[in-house]
């Protein structure tokens, strides 16, 4: 059991207030080994995990759980199921029996519930936040410290490395657990909710089907340097599936459009992730990059109305987020004294008598002049190796990204129901992002092959929606360039690339390159004034101050009713006074 609290004695630590509590009840370990093969394995298993937050009665004992919110605790015990499973489940094996692989690791957890509870959250950062302002402005990592040697392998040294790889046999699989961000900070049942699901997890080693023992060490068997290439790295595959964002208004249900998918609560829609991961078997090659990283997004579907954006606005509003009590104070930067030092230049002769008695000046300057002659040499050289070196300087990562479509639907409320209709819709086809970084270049290349702008309430001769922007593409053409709309490409080096001043670079760090194609733009006055019209409304809607602006002008009004208070003050003290010495004007002139 984990317990965060917070000390409330200043001279004791008797007595704490406790602020969260985690609890992992039916907990089992169990060990085993065959001396044999030494073989082990291992095999953990959490019968649940809650966490409780900060107790509404400040007079319960501090270690009971009635009277407080559970921030965390798997669905199943949510659900109050009868048939609940073990929540995580975790298993290490060396050597199975069944010899399908030298490794086994699984992972197994149950979904978990997730509430956002704000004065949990609040006194939590108030508790763990610094008293004392640190400087970290001189913290700092030295980039490129380090050159790996480059090294070149045969085919026969690869495939010897092959064959003596090591096979991981990896199994993980977490349900989808779910976070809940409610009104007000604190979640209550039939209250607006914002439900973000993680979506579920499954991370494997990726194989062939039907692959067994046999099958992989045949695989091991590289007929080429090429396959060689191939077969050196540790494929793994990571899937995340139902990936997903509610908002749910008051007495709208957000647990039956989680499970029913698509739904008009959902900002965004179930989708799915593929990523494939590489590790390379070696960290020192030439041509082979440590980390190969391959992901695909097929499709993004977002759909927000005029309505729910304000809804989910002042949603975010009414949450107390923490705040940092301390303000932050720039560091200051230290200058030093100069301190004069006597120069002894005032007399020449006598520092040349001096100079002369310690060493002979032409002996001195010959070997000084001999191994600086040396250094240049060895300077030289060493240049010279490193650019060689630097012609297959290593390849630390190699990333690349595609996300097939995102469509992003503005919908136009019509009246006080929830009910809406289709206003704008704004495409963008087939974003690619690939990365490269190696040992002193960093490159950066990304393209958009289209971007699309429909007006949905308006249909053209050929029963299409309107198209506002589109992209005039060349089709036939063999500049890939041409064929997107969007292209960037972009380079960093480092100045200690041994090759910086040469051709390749000229003595340039960042280097950037965009290439633009055709954009149409096709304009109606009916559809700018219903886009106007739309904007109105939005405008309209909109809160003229926001909360800070809002406190900003009640102190405002507040300290100028004050000064006034004052200045009337000192008004009647003036008007007092004035009488006061009137009188007392009149009583001399009498006299």
């Amino acid at each position: 059991m984990l317990i965060f609290g917070r000390n409330l004695m200043k001279m004791t630590l008797s007595k704490f207030r406790v602020i969260a509590r985690a609890l992992i009840p039916d907990t089992g370990l169990i060990f085993k080994r065959r001396p044999a093969k030494s073989a082990i394995a291992i095999f953990v298993d959490f019968g649940s995990f809650q966490v409780f937050g900060m107790a509404t009665d400040l007079q319960q004992s501090e270690f009971s759980n009635i009277n407080r919110p559970v921030l965390a605790q798997p669905v199943s015990q949510s659900l109050s199921t009868s048939n609940q499973q073990k929540f995580l489940q975790v298993e290490f094996e060396t050597n199975p029996l069944d010899g399908s692989s030298d490794y086994r690791v699984k992972i197994v957890s149950q979904s978990l519930e997730i509430k956002y509870n704000a004065p949990t959250i609040n006194k939590l950062f108030e508790c763990f936040e610094q008293d004392t302002q640190r400087n970290l402005q001189g913290v700092k990592q030295a980039a490129y410290s380090t050159y790996t040697n480059v090294k070149h392998r045969s085919y026969i040294l690869m495939k010897h490395n092959i064959e003596k790889i090591k096979v991981l046999d990896i199994n993980v699989d977490l349900q989808s657990s779910y976070f809940l961000l409610p009104e007000n900070g604190v979640y209550q049942d039939g209250a607006a909710a914002i439900c973000m699901d993680f979506g579920h997890l499954t991370l494997k080693r990726r194989t062939t089907p039907g692959e067994n023992r046999e099958q992989d060490t045949s695989l091991k068997e590289a007929k080429d340097i090429e396959e060689a290439r191939e077969k050196s790295f540790t494929q793994f595959k990571l899937k995340l599936e139902d990936i997903q964002l509610i908002y749910a208004n008051r007495n709208e249900s957000w647990e039956k459009a989680r499970q029913e998918k698509y739904t008009n609560i959902h900002l965004i829609k179930p989708m799915e992730l593929d990523l494939d991961v590489g590790k390379c078997i070696y960290n020192d090659d030439a041509v082979l990059s440590a980390w190969k990283v391959a992901g695909n997004l097929p499709n993004i579907d977002l759909r927000l109305s005029d309505k729910r954006l304000f809804q989910i606005m002042n949603h975010m509003q009414s949450i107390p987020f923490p705040e940092s009590k301390h303000p932050v104070v720039a560091a200051q930067s230290i200058e030093t004294e100069p301190i004069l030092v006597p120069s002894s230049l005032s007399n020449p002769e006598k520092t040349l008598e001096v100079v002369e008695g310690m060493a002979p000046v032409k002996k001195t300057k010959e070997k000084f002049e001999a191994k600086e002659n040396k250094d240049k040499q060895i300077q030289n050289t060493d240049k010279i190796k490193k650019k060689n070196e630097c012609e297959g300087q290593l390849t630390q990562l190699e990333a690349k990204f595609s996300l097939d479509k995102i469509n992003v639907h503005i919908d136009e409320s019509m009246n006080e129901n929830n009910e809406h209709a289709p206003f704008l819709r704004i495409t963008l086809e087939s974003i690619v992002a690939q990365t490269k970084i190696k040992t002193f270049d960093k490159e950066f290349d990304a393209s958009l092959a289209n971007l699309i702008l429909y007006h949905e309430q308006f249909i053209v001769k050929d029963n299409q929606q309107l198209r506002l922007l589109s992209a005039q593409l060349e089709q036939d053409t063999s500049n890939n360039q041409n064929k997107k709309l969007v292209c960037v490409n972009f380079l960093h080096t480092s100045p200690e690339n041994p090759l910086f001043l040469t051709s390749n670079y000229d003595g340039i760090e960042n280097r950037a390159h965009v290439h633009f194609s055709k954009l149409v733009v096709t304009l109606q006055l009916e559809v700018l004034l219903s886009i106007l019209r739309f904007q109105d409304t939005l405008m309209k809607q909109l809160p003229q101050d926001t909360p800070e602006n809002q406190a900003k002008k009640k102190q405002e009004e507040e300290m100028k009713k004050q000064q006034e208070q004052k200045n009337a003050e000192d008004n009647k003290n003036i008007d007092k006074t004035g009488k006061a010495v009137q009188k007392k004007g009149k009583q001399s002139t009498a006299s």
